[in-house]
């Protein structure tokens, strides 16, 4: 069995992500755990990992849809921006959080 086949690498992908999609939400709504954070470090490790390897084994199919400048442009933005959020990281600051949820209960009085 080869690791570079759609059969293996798509399934994998999948599993990741939805790995990392469940433990995100624990992590927003403040069910913070070791096992938690660890469990969304790996799954965003192999999804990260696994989408690069789709990519490469679909590069065919991406290569003829990304066609003319603006598409190879389109296509340049969107990476660049996942790197920045992969570098950096998309974060709301803890304090933020508290006033949103306060100015939403004022509102409700």
């Amino acid at each position: 069995m080869t690791l570079m086949k759609r059969s293996v690498i798509n399934p994998i992908l999948v599993m990741s992500g939805g790995l990392t999609l469940i433990s995100g939400l624990f992590l927003m709504f403040h069910f913070e755990s070791h096992f938690a954070k660890a469990i969304h470090q790996i799954g965003g490790v192999l999804m990260i990992i696994f989408a690069i390897m789709h990519l490469v084994v679909n590069r065919k199919a991406l290569l003829t849809s990304v066609r003319g400048r603006f598409h190879i442009f389109a296509a340049l933005v969107f990476a660049v921006c996942i790197a920045i959020m992969a570098v950096k990281g998309v974060h709301v600051p803890h304090h933020h959080k508290h006033l949103v949820i306060k100015s939403v209960s004022e509102k409700a009085d």
